[in-house]
């Protein structure tokens, strides 16, 4: 999903200061599963908490689904 181009750099900063690299994709390495909610998307990766846990709480939320691809 792009991010539009005014929140660009935050989300930038939010993937440095978690261990990733920014770029256009986002990167499997470590992925735990991604949340993809109506206009948003939340990938958690190694060490962003147990993925059944998240997996339930994603699809908890109307019209989320969990997804292991980003």
């Amino acid at each position: 999903m792009p991010v539009p181009t005014a929140n660009e750099s935050a989300y930038e900063n939010t993937c440095s200061n978690q261990g990733g690299t920014p770029g256009k994709a986002c990167p499997t390495m470590g992925l735990v599963g991604c949340c993809k909610l109506p206009g948003n998307e939340e990938c958690y990766y190694g060490g962003g908490g147990d993925a059944s846990q998240l997996q339930m709480e994603c699809v908890m939320n109307s019209g989320a689904t969990w997804s292991t691809s980003p």
